[in-house]
């Protein structure tokens, strides 16, 4: 069984990548924590009898002849991370941000850290949220969750595409377990610490200003054996079973921290293409904060690009 690879390494990239200096713009600013206009304690539960809720936030309705989009984070991450690019989304259609098991605001409640898992949960909530269409926008260990997610939803003929962010830069590379095992290690000891370093290699604070310090904060409000679990899932996961199965399009929004071997990804997926943030000089993690007008410009050439669901 071949197993995940590019999404993965991004993941892990902050242990062995030097940080480089980032884009010649300001560091944008952190996103809002609170903001009255959103709907209070919006909370979905699973109806399985385990008691998961997940915790969400809409932004927006739905407009004719577009499909609404479902935000999901990256590792240690939350659904606020997602709110600049909701909000200024708002208008177009309904945008979704949800933050997943075991992270921000959701009850983990014993549930096992498995993207195929999440992803049945999350595509069951999505079809409760709105009846129509979706894509699905995923970051780092979101995008395999994505992935999964739109592959349930393509399966009731209600997902129109995915859009990875800063992954899929190389599904034929081997997944690196060892690397997993000893950053899995090292937080056990000094979970903080390696967060702090994690953020610093990816979102120096010379170019990323304080959106360098509120990600290192709301990574470390993850508990440590959540975010363990997360990377550890991600051993045994079958990528390549999951991009075969995608009849959608797929697009990746990449840093320039290493090429994205677009021959790999097209030979596994129907309908892939590829945008590079340019501005991002390093490489990178959040990249939609912290260059978010850049990183807008290649979501909606993204979204432009998908049609009406895929038919089975």
């Amino acid at each position: 069984m071949r197993l995940l690879r590019g999404l993965a390494g991004a993941c892990l990239a902050g242990v062995i990548l030097t940080a480089c200096a980032g884009a010649g713009f300001e560091g944008a600013p952190p996103p809002e924590w609170q903001d009255p206009a959103l709907q209070p304690n919006q909370v979905w539960t699973t109806d399985d009898g385990q008691g998961i809720e997940l915790a969400y936030n809409t932004y927006g309705v739905t407009q004719s002849g577009q499909p609404a989009i479902l935000f999901l984070h990256g590792w240690c991450e939350n659904r606020w991370f997602w709110k600049p690019t909701a909000t200024a989304l708002q208008e177009r259609t309904l945008c979704v941000t949800v933050d997943l098991p075991g992270y921000g605001d959701s009850s983990d409640a014993g549930a096992p850290a498995d993207p195929v898992v999440w992803a049945q949960r999350l595509a069951e909530f999505a079809m409760g949220v709105h009846d129509g269409p979706w894509v699905v926008v995923g970051h780092s260990l979101g995008g395999v969750v994505a992935l999964e997610t739109a592959r349930h939803l393509q399966t009731a003929e209600r997902a129109s595409g995915v859009v990875v962010v800063h992954g899929l830069y190389d599904p034929s590379r081997e997944f690196d377990k060892e690397m997993t095992q000893a950053f899995a290690a090292s937080m056990q000891k000094d979970f903080t610490g390696q967060i702090d370093a994690y953020v610093n290699a990816l979102v120096p604070p010379r170019s990323a200003g304080a959106l360098s310090g509120w990600v290192a904060n709301q990574m470390k409000a993850t508990e440590a054996n959540v975010a363990i679990a997360g990377l550890e899932a991600l051993e045994g996961y079958d990528l390549i079973t999951c991009l075969k199965a995608l009849k959608v399009p797929v697009r990746a929004i990449n840093a320039g921290m290493r090429a994205t071997n677009r021959t790999a990804n097209q030979r596994l997926i129907a309908d892939f293409d590829v945008f590079i943030l340019e501005s991002i000089d390093g490489p990178g993690l959040d990249l939609m904060l912290q260059d978010p007008v850049g990183f807008r410009a290649l979501l909606d050439r993204a979204l432009q690009e998908f049609s009406a669901p895929s038919q089975e």
